[in-house]
């Protein structure tokens, strides 16, 4: 008798145990560096065209994963995207523009198409990244589901802090709850500061599934070797000996900018330079018309380099960065920067040790403050140290004007002031426009500092521990769900429901019975004493 083949029915103990292999095949890939593990990238805006520090970040983390090994695709909205980036495949798909932010490169994409399905199928990832906010990441989790794959989730740009700015203020909570919901579906969320990575464990996402993911710059690239006489009267509209101050950056409404002519007022002499374009540059030119401000457009490459080189203080009064890239930039090219003490910003200029000993601080009255500015301005070339008044910490000198001008927070390689003090602001930057020794101090240390971030290090942090960690939680996540399908686990939760239900209903009811049980026996306690007497 021949016997026929039973035929197949999918099962769920098969798919667990073909994902565990291969994820432990692809975790040891990636912590051996061995050939080649297969990752997806969904970026919005475009990584290639849109100028942020996100594109400084999503270009690196590409080159990066190629020079490892691994085959990377992209898939991006945008129409003018290379067939191929540093050995990645690059895959647009159909964008949109916003219609309340006018910029020609910001386009967002749905990301749901039969080509980028067919593309994941035909070669399918390791790992999917996707960029958030933005209207992707709907589509990568769905293809994640779809393909059971890990999905990480990067957030970068903190919409919650955009949308007042722009369109109504009542999108704040919808928007809250959109990042809640892709901090909970993903296999590991990542943020770019721990200040962000803390505002969102403050506002109910998940926080075990959120780490920081490491920040980098390229150290060769920005240094101050590139400064340029040339540059510098250019940025200073033909007055290269007066103090310059240094603005990189998107010209919108929620950098903050229009801060920066109060700062002007208070610092005679000092001009400033606006390197980038952006949907407020019309109205920011009208704010500062008849004020010492150079508009330089949007520079790229060596002059970009040139540009962050030959200032003198690098000024950033957006509260809402991620992290702050130019910063970085700025620091590496020997800027001492000033800026304000919020998001991200506070995690490069405010290192634990200095964010410790400030948190005990107190702020200074107003006219200490400014005598304390005075004698540092004059005193700064002259002093090694000294004892901060105010402060629970002796600092150098050239961190006195952050402690104690207008309550400024100091680090040794650049300062932060208060949100919404610009008066601080003020002091900080004039105390650095009076000092070429202090500036050249400040510039150093900043420079030293951002020589510790390196992007091949950040990108191995990401791929050996961040990645791994993702696709370990999937691999659990998967385990439960097939672990739940074979016990019946919907049919199980039911029944433990009526039988907690029932419980609970069984002992009100005694608790009741009780109470009357009681009565009734105070009744007939009182009945007998009444006959006894």
């Amino acid at each position: 008798m021949q016997l026929q083949r039973a035929k197949y029915s999918p099962s769920y103990e098969r798919p667990h145990k073909m994902h565990q292999r291969r994820s432990a095949v692809v975790c040891r890939t990636l912590a051996k560096g061995r050939p080649k593990p297969q990752v997806a990238l969904f970026v919005e805006p475009s990584p290639f065209s849109h100028i942020s520090g996100m594109k400084n970040r999503f270009q690196c983390l590409i080159r990066n994963l190629r020079e490892a090994g691994d085959e990377v695709r992209v898939f991006t909205p945008d129409p003018h995207a290379p067939a191929e980036y540093h050995g990645a495949k690059v895959v647009s798909v159909l964008g949109f523009k916003l219609p309340f932010y006018s910029s020609p490169t910001l386009l967002l994409s749905l990301g749901l198409s039969v080509n980028v399905l067919w593309q994941l199928l035909t070669r399918r990832p390791d790992v999917i990244h996707v960029s958030a906010p933005g209207l992707m990441v709907f589509a990568a989790a769905l293809y994640a589901k779809l393909l059971a794959v890990p999905l990480v989730v990067s957030y970068h740009t903190h919409v919650p802090e955009y949308i007042p700015k722009y369109t109504w203020r009542g999108l704040v909570e919808p928007m809250w709850g959109i990042i809640r919901w892709f901090t909970r579906t993903a296999d590991l969320a990542l943020v770019t500061s721990h200040a962000m990575k803390t505002e969102l464990s403050r506002n109910a996402c998940r926080s075990q599934s959120i780490e920081v993911w490491p920040r980098g710059v390229d150290a060769d690239v920005f240094h101050p070797r590139h400064r340029s006489a040339a540059m510098r009267a250019r940025l200073s509209g033909g007055v290269p000996d007066a103090p310059l101050l240094l603005y990189v950056g998107r010209l919108g409404a929620e950098k903050n900018l229009e801060a920066l002519r109060s700062v002007l007022g208070a610092v005679p002499g000092c001009r400033l330079a606006l390197v980038g374009d952006g949907p407020a540059r019309q109205q920011l030119e009208q704010h500062f018309a008849g004020l010492p401000v150079t508009f330089m457009g949007m520079l790229r490459g060596e002059e970009l380099s040139a540009a962050y080189a030959s200032a003198d203080v690098f000024v950033m009064p957006s509260e809402t960065e991620t992290l702050g890239f130019v910063v970085l930039e700025a620091m590496a090219s020997g800027l001492p920067v000033v800026a304000v003490a919020a998001g991200g910003l506070k995690d490069i200029l405010a290192p634990a040790s200095a964010a410790a000993a400030s948190s005990t601080s107190t702020s200074s009255s107003g006219s200490a403050g400014q005598q304390h500015t005075t004698e540092h301005a004059s005193a700064a070339a002259a002093a090694a140290t000294a004892s901060c008044s105010g402060c629970s910490r002796s600092a150098p000198s050239s961190a006195i004007t952050g402690c104690s001008a207008g309550g400024g927070t100091a680090a040794p390689f650049g300062y932060l002031y208060p949100p919404g003090d610009y008066a601080a602001a003020a002091r900080l930057v004039a105390a650095l426009a009076a000092s070429a020794e202090l500036r050249a101090s400040v510039g150093a240390a900043a420079r030293a500092e951002v020589e510790r971030y390196g992007w091949g290090e950040a990108t191995r942090v990401l791929r050996e521990q961040q990645y791994r960690r993702a696709i370990h939680v999937h691999a659990s996540r998967r385990r439960f769900a097939w672990l739940a399908k074979r016990v019946g686990v919907t049919r199980l939760l039911r029944q433990l429901w009526a039988a907690l239900l029932a419980a609970v209903t069984a002992l009100v009811d005694g608790l009741d019975y009780a109470h009357d049980l009681r009565r009734q026996y105070q009744q007939q306690q009182q009945g007998q004493q009444l006959v006894a007497a």
